[in-house]
């Protein structure tokens, strides 16, 4: 016979493991409610049959996606790499924000869906930007084209654009949700369009929310699952705000980058870590209306 002592020890461990079941029940139930919500949102946005509609054959063999500035697909022989993450860093009031926004047009006119993730930035500002390179945002919203995920919003406490964004924790207070709901998202709009485009507005807000390793840990598991996604991840990212052994550990998380520097009057972009790039040297950067365009450069392949 056991021992009163034996009886409860046993009794506080079938009570310990009940309550961990119990725990692990309502994280189930939680994440299962959390994909619901996804899964309901995206069968709005893209009805039954969506799948046989989409021409994923031709998405799964992308090699490149277009950058949507032209000049800029022919410096690195095509576009973007399909998958790659690509880091673009530049001063503030650089031309980053338009290369990345000409980036989302272009790839939302070409049928490839695109999560835009707010961290610093608000959504009537993005959306003011986007609206002057097409006017067919609200179509492009509508069908889903375009997903925003807004962060930024709840944590200044801002009025919300309904039916325009997906309101979520921001990622200081809840890491694990934040890259939750991207994955299941990204999940979602792969299965329907075989590929999609992730854009971070932006790694500078990613950077000043957390501490060294909370930082490392979320960027590492966020870079590999868009990665293996198949798609293509930008990050925005101001430069000179942080030290040098920052920029490095946030390139180590990339496959390429995009960087802009001014000069006076002048701006120029230079592409590194792109496999055959026309050139590795700093061009110069032309104003274009709402766009940018390059000026020339060495249509040598570097060796």
């Amino acid at each position: 016979m056991e021992t009163g002592n034996g009886q409860e020890s046993r009794e506080e461990l079938i009570a310990k493991l009940r309550e961990m079941r119990s725990e692990l029940r309502k994280d189930i139930a939680e994440s299962m409610n959390a994909l619901r919500e996804v899964e309901s949102e995206i069968e709005r946005i893209f009805p039954p049959g969506i799948e046989e509609q989409t021409d994923s054959g031709v998405t799964q063999q992308m090699k490149y996606a277009k950058t949507g500035t032209s000049k800029l697909d022919d410096l690195l022989n095509g576009g973007f790499s399909v998958p790659s993450n690509v880091l673009v860093n530049g001063p503030p009031f650089s031309s980053k924000d338009i290369l990345i926004n000409s980036f989302i047009v272009k790839s939302i006119e070409e049928g490839l869906p695109v999560i835009v993730i707010l961290i610093d930035k608000d959504i009537y500002t993005i959306r003011e930007e986007l609206s002057l390179l097409t006017e067919n945002l609200e179509f492009y919203e509508n069908n889903g084209t375009i997903r925003y995920i807004d962060t930024y919003s709840k944590a200044i406490s801002a009025e919300i654009v309904e039916n325009k964004s997906m309101q979520i924790d921001s990622i200081a207070t809840n890491q694990s949700g934040f890259l939750k709901t991207i994955d299941q998202l990204n999940a979602a709009l792969n299965r329907s369009h075989g590929k999609c485009v992730t854009v971070v507005y932006s790694l500078t807000g990613w950077i000043q929310s957390l501490d060294e390793k909370l930082l490392t840990r979320t960027l590492q598991h966020f870079s590999q699952k868009r990665k293996l996604d198949g798609g293509v991840a930008i990050y925005s990212l101001d430069s000179g705000l942080f030290s040098d052994q920052i920029y490095e550990r946030m390139n180590y998380f990339m496959d390429s980058s995009i960087e802009f520097k001014l000069e006076e009057a002048r701006e120029f972009l230079r592409a590194r870590g792109f496999k055959n790039p026309r050139t590795k040297e700093w061009v110069d950067i032309i104003p274009k209306g709402r766009l940018i365009d390059l000026g020339s450069f060495n249509i040598r392949r570097v060796r």
